[in-house]
Parts: structure tokens; C-alpha cells; sequence
């Protein structure tokens, strides 16, 4: 379980999945300012419009930004997981991907639609 996020890097520790970011996303962290940030310091910084956590050495590639779609989704799918942990009681803890995989296309949509995240340059 993730908990609060203060003590997981978001790059190096393995807090979704079997695999660190580091390696899953190895273009996006070669890239990152923000290497050794943990989870609650790029919550801090923000995942929304204008925010900072998503910061970069140059200016996205389309396809680098595709792969920073993913990545967040990673991390909301986390947030999603640990947020149903939470408040529910353990006899009613389980698998629901058809509730899970349904606010992870409306997050997605609401990200594409907003791509204001990342820096892009027309014609990339």
C-alpha cells in the first residue's frame, strides 16, 4: 500500500506494480527535473494544470507526452485503490475492475482534454 506517499519515491520505489517508474518509464525519468521527489512531493507540486510536477529537461515529443498519460494513470489508478482501501471495511475489501477500469477512462478523458501539463510545442 502506498499509505500518505512521504517515505515512496515516485521514480525509484516500487509502489504500483512489480516494476520502480524508473524502469517502467526510463524516457520519462531520464528527462524529469524531479528525480528524486517522492509521491506526496509531486502531489505537492501538482498533477493539474499548471502544475509543476511534471517538469522536464525539454519540451515533450507526442509520443513522450503518450507515455506521461500512462504514467498517470498508474498513479490514479494507486490513488483510487488505496483511497477504496480506506473506507471500506476489510470484510467488504475486492476486486471491482468494472468500478476501477470506469473512473480510469473518465480520468484519462478529463487529462486529454486538459493537456496543459506538459510543455508542447505545435508540430511535434
Amino acid at each position: 500500500m502506498l499509505g500518505d506517499g512521504s517515505n515512496t519515491y515516485f521514480w525509484f520505489d516500487r509502489w504500483v506494480g512489480d516494476v520502480p517508474f524508473c524502469t517502467r518509464f526510463a524516457r520519462l525519468f531520464d528527462l524529469t527535473m524531479n528525480k528524486l521527489s517522492t509521491v506526496v512531493d509531486m502531489c505537492a507540486l501538482g498533477w493539474e494544470d499548471g502544475g509543476d510536477a511534471w517538469s522536464w529537461r525539454r519540451r515533450l515529443w507526442a509520443w513522450e507526452e503518450e507515455m506521461v498519460e500512462e504514467c498517470m494513470h498508474f498513479f490514479l489508478l494507486s490513488k483510487e485503490r488505496d483511497r477504496h482501501r480506506e473506507t471500506t471495511p476489510t470484510s467488504q475489501l475486492g476486486w471491482h475492475p468494472g468500478k476501477l477500469l470506469s473512473y480510469a477512462h473518465q480520468t484519462l478523458d478529463l487529462i486529454k482534454k486538459g493537456k496543459k501539463y506538459v510543455q508542447r510545442k505545435r508540430g511535434d
